[in-house]
């Protein structure tokens, strides 16, 4: 990948760290065990400095609370963050060209902003607006009607179906699907009659949609993914489902139709989450969890089916315990009667 070099104080000024030390060219950034000269790693504020005892990095990160370090360093009580911002320094997104590759096809109807860049074979359908700043890969397909808002990024051979709407900011990885039809069919008769969705996907600002995830169009109004909200790889959002804003979808998690999370919910792997499930703000879910009826905001879930996370350790640790119960009542077992 491309690599932008930048001074430490540069990172200090934003992301208001302390800067202690010489002030050094950063050229790239890697975990501890990696780290080579010219690079800036992070240490977690729970593990010790001596971590860092074969650590080669040009710069590290800490947090106020560890001791004393003689080398360049900032100081900042999120190191991982004040690291994130680093990597996005170096390897931020690429700079493109500006224009409309000669192998693409944009319907004469839609609306391309001068400086939007629509690379090979893409398609643009009917009346579709793409507004400045939005680059659109090769192979990617955007439907009639859809408007992708400024500076959005959509990866090769992402497909953007009819009537969405995609905010400002927001990515969408390679092979995602938006607004194809939902999973909805009526039985009449013995045979399973399709349900048409005809609703549409809002896609608020500043979303990221992970390669392969598919969120459904609405039976009818809007599929809603909220501002801010990160979604793994591999995700499935049914139709009708309402995402809060800043919410984080781990992958290979399933949302059936007409779900609402509110803001904040943080979701591991491998959750499934039954139709009409209501999980309230800043509620967390364990990876692999069975998800139905209510979760309360600020709760944190975990099982199959998905109950209180304490209540589901004290069962877990019993259910540990049955085998030598079991035994120890086979060896007291009383004699049967005479």
């Amino acid at each position: 990948m491309d690599v932008r070099p930048f001074l430490l104080s540069d990172l200090a000024r934003e992301t208001g760290s302390e800067h202690h030390g010489e002030d050094l060219e950063i050229r790239g950034a890697a975990g501890i065990e990696d780290a080579r000269d010219g690079d800036i790693t992070f240490l977690q504020p729970r593990h010790p400095l001596s971590k860092l005892e074969s650590c080669r990095a040009a710069a590290i990160i800490l947090s106020p609370d560890h001791p004393s370090w003689e080398g360049p360093h900032l100081r900042h009580a999120s190191p991982r963050w004040v690291f994130a911002r680093a990597l996005a320094r170096l390897h931020g997104p690429l700079s493109r060209s500006e224009g409309i590759d000669p192998s693409a096809r944009v319907h004469p109807t839609a609306r391309v902003a001068t400086t939007a860049a629509i690379g090979p074979f893409a398609i643009v359908g009917e009346k579709a607006v793409i507004d400045d700043g939005v680059l659109l890969e090769a192979g990617v397909f955007v439907g009639s009607r859809v408007h992708i808002g400024k500076d959005s990024r959509l990866d090769a051979y992402a497909v953007i179906r009819d009537d969405c709407v995609i905010g400002e900011r927001v990515w969408i990885y390679s092979h995602a699907v938006i607004g194809s039809q939902g999973f909805g069919f009526e039985i009449h008769e013995g045979r399973a009659e399709r349900l048409w969705h005809v609703g549409g996907v809002l896609i608020e600002d500043d979303v990221e949609i992970g390669a392969g995830s598919h969120v459904d169009r609405a039976t009818t109004g809007m599929t809603v993914i909220g501002a801010g909200t990160k979604i793994d790889n591999h995700v499935m959002v049914g139709h009708n489902c309402r995402i809060g804003a800043g919410c984080c979808i781990a992958a290979h998690t399933g949302l059936a139709g007409s779900c609402i999370l509110g803001d904040g919910v943080v979701m591991g792997g491998g959750c499934g989450v039954a139709d009409h499930t209501v999980i309230g703000d800043g509620a967390r879910i364990a990876g692999g969890s069975g998800v139905h009826g209510r979760v309360p905001a600020g709760a944190t879930f975990a099982g199959t089916p998905a109950r209180e996370h304490r209540s589901w350790l004290r069962e877990m640790a019993a259910l540990s315990r049955l085998p030598s119960l079991l035994r120890r009542r086979g060896k007291t077992k009383p004699s049967p009667p005479q």
